[in-house]
């Protein structure tokens, strides 16, 4: 738990906007949320690593989808997060089941 409370304040985006939004997709992008680790494990080349951390930071957004469900008001079908490690900012994508018409 202590874990947990340390990581939501260092690991903390400088900024976070949303990108589209739509009945079908929310993208929201987040700037500077790279720990210093992580930037370090891309400029030496450990892909491997950053996948993995990757997959716990995507399990732990799928853990709480309810939570998202219930902040859009509409059920997730998947989350994604694309990484652009360069420019030290990421993209989280969320799609929505279409809502029958």
């Amino acid at each position: 738990m202590v874990y947990n409370n340390l990581s939501n304040i260092i690991h903390r985006p400088a900024s976070l906007k949303i990108v589209k939004f739509t009945q079908n997709i929310c993208a929201i992008e987040t700037k500077e949320v790279l720990l210093q680790l992580e930037s370090l494990a891309y400029i030496q080349g450990n892909l491997d690593l950053l996948l993995h951390q990757t997959r716990g930071i995507k399990n732990g957004y799928l853990k709480n989808k309810h939570l998202f469900e219930e902040l859009f008001n509409r059920i997730i079908e998947d989350i994604f997060i694309v990484w652009d490690y360069e420019n030290n900012r990421n993209y989280l994508i969320f799609t929505f089941y279409k809502e029958d018409l």
